[in-house]
């Protein structure tokens, strides 16, 4: 990692920051090293993008503060022996424009429901998926499937799902309008990503997760379901299972699960990050 590291270097020498905000937990090891070598440093602030199961890189990062995603985050990181004067509740810090959106009532009507699905580059599942969605939610329901990145390895499969539901499908390539896309839901069903789980936080949209990495992302899943935001339906019949207890009786578990994360929304943390950071500096 040298050749990073040496860059890194040169990009400080080359812009004199007043401070380092870094994202990823490599960095802090090479800032030290840097700092050493120049016998001066600039405050660094690592913010953790993952909830609760937080990996020991983030963990015996050479910091001066943690900025986590929540308190519960916060809690696990000091039982881990981290000082909690050092560990900083900011939030996770997701596209500002979220905090000027409006997200969908728990009052709202769900009839027709708006479900929203970012798919995983496996083939066969965007078929499964969907289907198992669409026949469980009536013949009013709708879908919007966001292929992103995975445009070119999915499509297909999924204009076969446009084909096979018509008037019910809608597909979108790359899009920056993500928070609106949340905002505008009754329901995402995506991986258990930081940014995903987060971002669906943020706009107050009940998570079904239907894919799951062992270790990095458990802690998202498990922050979800302390929320009562969110639950795991990564087995066949689950996603089913899961959409009918929601939408039983008016949606009354619906309802209750965006009550839930309307209590822990923090649409604005990216701002409430950058102003501890700006408060901190000389």
């Amino acid at each position: 990692m040298r050749k990073p590291e040496k860059q890194l270097a040169e990009l400080i020498t080359r812009h004199q920051p007043a401070a380092i905000i870094s994202t990823y937990p490599l960095y802090p090891y090479f800032t030290e090293r840097i700092f050493r070598e120049r016998g001066s440093k600039v405050p660094v602030f690592t913010v953790v993008t993952d909830s609760i199961a937080i990996n020991a890189a983030w963990r015996k990062a050479p910091t001066d503060y943690w900025l986590v995603t929540d308190q519960h985050t916060k809690e696990s990181l000091i039982n881990q022996g981290l000082p909690e004067t050092r560990i900083i509740d900011s939030g996770f810090p997701v596209n500002p424009h979220f905090a000027d959106l409006t997200p969908v009532s728990d009052k709202a009507d769900v009839a027709p429901l708006r479900m929203l699905y970012f798919p995983t580059p496996k083939k066969p599942h965007v078929r499964r998926v969907s289907r198992e969605l669409l026949d469980a939610t009536g013949p009013d329901s709708r879908l919007t499937i966001v292929l992103g990145k995975y445009l070119r390895k999915i499509h297909s499969r999924a204009k076969e799902i446009e084909a096979e539901y018509p008037g019910r499908v809608t597909l979108k390539g790359w899009t920056k309008k993500v928070p609106e896309l949340l905002n505008s839901h009754h329901l995402v069903v995506g991986k258990a990503g930081g940014a995903t789980v987060h971002e669906a936080l943020a706009a107050e949209c009940p998570m079904l997760i239907h894919h799951l990495v062992p270790g990095q992302e458990e802690g998202n899943l498990a922050l979800l379901r302390r929320l009562n935001g969110g639950y795991l339906a990564d087995t066949e019949g689950a996603l089913s299972q899961h959409l009918s207890d929601m939408l039983a009786e008016n949606s009354s578990l619906w309802r209750e699960m965006k009550q839930n994360l309307s209590k822990q929304s923090r649409p604005a943390a990216a701002q409430q990050a950058a102003d501890f950071i700006l408060s901190h500096l000389d």
